[in-house]
């Protein structure tokens, strides 16, 4: 029987031979891709130095360039002069300075404003050249100095101070600081209601529709689910934050716990179908709202860990 059996059912077996070509194919994988990070940091230095090089000479010979009207005989080859002494002439190196220090700058704002000067100063150099002017070139460095006008008022409109009610201020310095500007919290805002849940009243029961996302403001809110375990909700943290995320999952529909107020609660609610809405329509605010979720569906995961462990320990 145990043959037959043995023989209906054969058994997979590995040689030591496998064994040692299986440990010598993972090292093999391991330096090749050890080879590829060696090879692409070899290629990043070397782009920098060249770079480096590259462009610190040419600053050099700028500056030599720029000074070259002091001393003609020091180029090998005749340029055309500068004429630093002549408004217009000064006026466009001036613009094209600001150009470069345009692509330098990592801030947006401020490159915009330089830009604005760049091409504001490049107007005016044409404006003073004899008669007739390069009407073209004008329009066209308008049209672009409009463009970046516009960001520079668009920039600053949105980084004003936006004072919002105690509440809202509360939440935003809590959850949304670091993630959203005012001006877009501001935004989120717009379609959301501040409610009061009475004491010992539940807000949510168990196989309740998930229809809204809500923030707990103040007050004590109790979690509980079908096992009757009991935890508190963090005030100003989200109370249906998994659900939320989920909503197009079937967890997402329908609550699988329930939420009891202790003492009265302050609450900051949006409709999930308005929220959406507006999300569809502002992605970068939907990508916002998003990681702020994530962030706060990882502490909750973190704390029941945590109340996990403690409560294995005690075991």
């Amino acid at each position: 029987m145990n043959e037959e059996k043995d023989s209906e059912y054969p058994r997979t077996t590995i040689s030591i031979h496998d064994q040692i070509d299986i440990k010598e194919v993972e090292p093999e994988k391991s330096n090749k891709c050890k080879k590829c990070k060696k090879y692409n940091i070899t290629f990043k230095q070397s782009f920098d130095t060249i770079f480096t090089v590259t462009f610190g000479s040419s600053c050099i010979i700028l500056l030599i360039v720029l000074s070259s009207d002091l001393k003609p005989d020091m180029l090998p080859f005749k340029i055309v002069p500068i004429e630093f002494n002549k408004s217009t002439n000064a006026i466009s190196q001036l613009s094209i300075f600001f150009t470069f220090v345009s692509f330098i700058t990592s801030n947006v704002l401020f490159m915009r404003i330089v830009l604005c000067f760049s091409f504001g100063l490049g107007i005016l150099s044409k404006c003073l050249t004899p008669l007739p002017i390069d009407f073209s070139y004008i329009v066209w460095c308008f049209l672009v100095f409009l463009i970046n006008l516009k960001h520079v008022m668009i920039l600053f409109y949105s980084k004003r101070h936006i004072s919002f009610d105690q509440h809202r201020e509360q939440i935003y310095t809590t959850i949304f600081n670091n993630i959203t500007t005012r001006s877009e919290f501001q935004t989120l805002m717009s379609h959301s209601l501040i409610r009061i849940i009475r004491k010992d009243r539940y807000y949510i029961n168990i196989n309740d529709t998930c229809n809204n996302l809500t923030i707990l403001v103040s007050g004590t809110m109790l979690k509980s689910d079908k096992t009757n375990k009991k935890s508190q909700v963090k005030e100003l943290s989200f109370i249906d934050s998994p659900e939320f995320i989920m909503q197009k999952q079937m967890v997402g529909q329908i609550f699988n716990v329930s939420f009891f107020a202790e003492t009265e609660c302050v609450i900051l609610i949006w409709s999930r179908e308005m929220i959406n809405e507006l999300l569809e329509k502002d992605k970068k605010l939907k990508e916002q709202l998003l990681s702020v979720l994530g962030l706060d569906v990882a502490y909750k995961v973190f704390v029941l860990d945590v109340l996990v462990g403690e409560a294995s320990d005690s075991i």
